[in-house]
């Protein structure tokens, strides 16, 4: 037999018993489940697999090779230079943009602007990522094995049309080139001006 005092003490211990199992049973299935970040990433569900993936290829690292405006001329050779880190930054809330102009034809003065990727050899790429802001851009994916002065002379391998958010550049073939261009060839309408941004590019190894 137990004690008295030890009897009227059972209740409150077989509660604390209780509440200690169902606290470790939530813990463990809390883990498994694991949190649900904040979603601020319209790729997400169609973007870059891990590193070695197969299906969608391996993600390259932006960040440390060449990223540069490219403006020639007739541009003026500065297209909001010192923002470009900011496509590559990992970061969707920070932006690359075009400098404002007063027709969706960069207002008549150039046939577009764009960023230039140097990749430093010859490197294969199916595809090409952009998170944009606004919908209406229109870009085009261009490549070449030595750098040039002109968008003509890269080779257009991909183009397309920017949604509210983001858009896929996919080359129809194969393509390897050291250099690639995002070239932007058409603004969308923005505050009663017309510019583009790039808030984040990533570039996927075929």
């Amino acid at each position: 037999r137990l004690p008295p005092a030890l009897r009227r003490r059972l209740p409150a211990l077989a509660t604390v018993a209780f509440l200690v199992v169902v606290g470790l049973g939530s813990y463990g299935i809390g883990r498994e489940i694991g949190e649900i970040p904040p979603v601020d990433d319209p790729l997400a569900g169609i973007s870059s697999p891990e590193p070695g993936a197969p299906a969608g290829g391996t993600r390259i690292d932006l960040a440390t090779v060449p990223v540069d405006d490219f403006d020639p001329p007739p541009g003026g050779g500065d297209e909001q230079t010192g923002a470009v880190p900011n496509a590559v930054d990992d970061d969707p809330s920070t932006a690359w943009e075009t400098e404002r102009y007063d027709s969706a034809a960069f207002g008549g003065i150039k046939p577009g602007v764009g960023l230039l990727v140097d990749l430093g050899s010859p490197t294969p790429v199916s595809r090409v990522e952009l998170i944009t802001r606004g919908g209406g851009a229109t870009y085009e994916l261009r490549a070449a094995d030595e750098l040039g002065a002109r968008a003509e002379d890269y080779r257009v391998v991909a183009r397309g049309t920017a949604d509210a958010e983001s858009l896929v550049l996919t080359p129809g073939s194969p393509t390897t080139a050291r250099w690639y261009l995002v070239w932007i060839t058409g603004l969308a309408e923005v505050d009663g001006g017309y510019r583009a941004a790039v808030r984040e590019m990533r570039f996927l190894r075929g």
